[in-house]
């Protein structure tokens, strides 16, 4: 059985990357609108920008639109909670500015609006005057400056765009079967793909064949329990950003200490409350998937980085032997990149 070499350039399993499917604007966000840019169509992704009227919010909306993204801008937000999840937006971008309303305060209140939580929040300002840890506290993704607009915020807009649309993957290990259910059933209803295996071994299998967003495993595993598979998970350069989050019931700071030394990024704690596992699970996901599309593929063209498709190789030739298989592996070259290059930089 050939294994999908032959687009190893595009992705895993020989699927190539697509851009998401465009979704149709359904209405308003805010209150006020700026005129659309020029790459702004009837569909695209939803971006609310917060800030000041004036040159840099006018700047942050075009660049937006340029990306694809259908954008709306206000003065200040009214109460995330209040808007219907069809309206949800994508991105929401706060613009800092002295004398305006609190951005953390704003920021805390889209990260905690439940189902209509946008899948990123950027602020734009100057790095030296925001409190960085208190910013990761209220759910900013990433703080870019004023002047790096043009850029930094292009350029993360369309990393968002490119990995937005597929549902979080996540891989669930547990043994108990009324408990993986209720947690599939949960998981499903947020949008997500789910993998439940029973215990470590089935898990270890299924990472052969499958690349989740985010592992959700018991800590109480039969043969290889949850903490020695985060340690196996970790040795697989694969997955080294992929986030481990613990089910458990053994809450002691000592065995907190042991699973974050294995591996393990977060904890819940058992009965497990839905809302916290689902909106934990799934933001976590999504955060994790942009961080390794940032790390794992190329900045100018979008396909896999060399150090990464070698990876990938390797892997492919080691599956294929451990197995019988075979594969097939096709390498392109592009003529004249150079000019590419040359125009946009050697970031290829």
């Amino acid at each position: 059985m050939a294994r999908g070499g032959a687009d190893r350039h595009h992705g895993r399993g020989g699927r190539r990357d697509r851009r998401p499917a465009r979704r149709r604007h359904p209405g308003t966000l805010g209150q006020r609108s700026d005129v659309r840019g020029g790459g702004a169509t009837e569909f695209g992704w939803r971006a609310l920008v917060i800030g000041p009227e004036g040159p840099l919010r006018q700047e942050v909306s075009s660049g937006l639109n340029g990306q694809g993204f259908l954008t709306r801008t206000d003065v200040e937000t009214g109460e995330p909670r209040e808007v219907k999840l069809t309206e949800r937006p994508d991105l929401v971008v706060l613009i800092d500015e002295t004398g305006r309303p609190d951005p953390f305060g704003t920021a805390s209140a889209w990260s905690s609006a439940g189902p209509v939580r946008p899948r990123s929040i950027v602020l734009i300002g100057r790095p030296d005057g925001v409190d960085r840890v208190r910013a990761l506290a209220c759910g900013i993704d990433a703080v870019i400056p004023p002047e790096r607009v043009g850029v930094d915020l292009a350029a993360y807009a369309k990393t968002l765009a490119r990995i937005g649309s597929p549902p979080p993957r996540v891989l669930l290990v547990e043994e108990d079967p009324v408990q993986a259910e209720q947690i599939v059933k949960w998981l499903e209803q947020a949008n997500a793909k789910v993998t439940h295996c029973r215990d470590g071994d089935a898990a270890r299998e299924a990472l052969v064949r499958e690349s989740p967003d985010l592992i959700l495993a018991d800590t109480r595993l039969p043969r290889i329990d949850g903490i020695s598979l985060a340690r196996l998970v970790r040795q697989d350069s694969r997955f080294g950003l992929t986030p481990i989050i613990f089910i458990t019931s053994q809450d002691t700071i000592a065995d907190q200490i042991e699973a974050i030394s294995a591996g393990a990024d977060h904890f819940l704690s058992e009965p497990v409350d839905r809302e916290l596992l689902t909106h934990l699970v799934i933001n976590r996901a999504e955060r994790g998937r942009r961080l390794r599309e940032m790390v794992h593929r190329d900045g100018l063209t979008g396909l896999l980085n060399h150090a990464t498709l070698m990876a990938e190789l390797e892997h492919t030739v080691e599956f294929a032997r451990r197995h019988g298989e075979s594969f097939a592996y096709l390498m392109i070259d592009v003529d004249h990149f150079k000019r590419i290059n040359d125009r946009y930089g050697h970031l290829a």
